[in-house]
């Protein structure tokens, strides 16, 4: 989720770098392609909430909880199209959850929001009844089922277990300048074959943000030129400048229903504030900001907000 926050102020260090290109919005061509791109995707939000059969005990990341429960409800129903573009599809889902923080203590209503892509529609019958069949891990041992699933289509919050309508499109093409980018779950982006557990530089962040796109569009929409958008976001934000940070390391677990073995995830939470960020590379932040950053996305990570700094 984007958000824009009236008369936020980002701090500016001494000799601040000009804003790129007079803070103007980017020309047209790479606006059409990012709007093209994104329309081709057909994104979906939706609201899941389960009323389950006894307690469970959940733990971050909850979306990770929620996959790995999801894979086994699908292949139960002989799911196959549903299970490949879920847990197959070269590692780009078209359907993810989202959200990382858990409830304490035991809890018999577990809450999430996911993400949908257009090209379930054919497969979303499967999907919902596999959706509203997860079981989870009771507590005291063994397995609790669901025994209600309450679906809402955001963001106009209505119940159907049809298949919803496609989001609005982001504001796209307004002005660069400064941003506070929130991590709202770990923010797994690497840069020179490592993870980083300090703030990403501005093209780094731009550059995965801009990765993640280029990827939901190969295997699911249209990417057309979007590469050369994104080499340009990423030059433009080399001139960007990054001003402070309040961040910690966060990770969890997560295990694989297929293999049962377990996975490291781990990666940077908090508030970050970067400076003379250019029009284009602030679109694809907010495209990030809808569509998720970095790596393990699948699992919950790299879910993150984006302030653009008025007055």
């Amino acid at each position: 989720m984007s958000a824009t926050e009236p008369g936020l102020h980002v701090h500016r260090q001494a000799g601040a770098d000009r804003q790129l290109e007079a803070g103007l919005p980017p020309r047209g061509g790479e606006i059409e392609t990012l709007r093209r791109c994104w329309r081709s995707l057909g994104v979906r939000r939706l609201a899941l909430e389960w009323e389950l059969g006894g307690p469970t005990r959940l733990r971050p990341g909850l979306a990770g909880e929620l996959r790995s429960a999801l894979g086994p409800a699908l292949r139960l129903m002989g799911a196959h199209e549903a299970f490949a573009a879920v847990h197959g599809a070269e590692g780009v889902p078209a359907f993810w959850f989202v959200g990382w923080d858990c409830p304490e203590g035991p809890v018999t209503t577990v809450r999430a929001e996911a993400r949908c892509l257009g090209a379930l529609a054919r497969a979303w019958p499967e999907l919902a009844a596999a959706l509203g069949r997860l079981r989870l891990t009771a507590v005291g041992g063994g397995l609790v089922g669901t025994r209600h699933l309450r679906l809402r289509w955001l963001p106009e919050g209505r119940e159907d277990l049809g298949f919803g309508p496609a989001v609005p499109e982001p504001e796209l093409g307004q002005r660069g300048g400064a941003c506070l980018v929130e991590a709202m779950a770990p923010l797994c982006v690497r840069s020179r074959g490592r993870i980083l557990r300090e703030p990403p530089p501005p093209e780094v962040l731009v550059r995965s943000a801009g990765e993640r796109l280029r990827q939901l569009c190969e295997r699911w929409g249209e990417e057309g030129d979007l590469p050369a958008v994104v080499g340009r976001a990423v030059r433009e934000a080399r001139q960007a400048r990054f001003s402070w940070a309040r961040l910690h390391v966060a990770g969890g677990n997560r295990r694989s229903s297929r293999t049962d073995q377990e996975q490291r995830l781990v990666g940077v939470r908090g508030v970050m504030a970067y400076e003379g960020m250019s029009p284009l590379a602030m679109d694809l932040l907010i495209l990030g900001a809808e569509l998720g950053v970095g790596k393990d996305t699948a699992f919950g990570c790299g879910t993150i907000r984006v302030f653009r700094a008025t007055g």
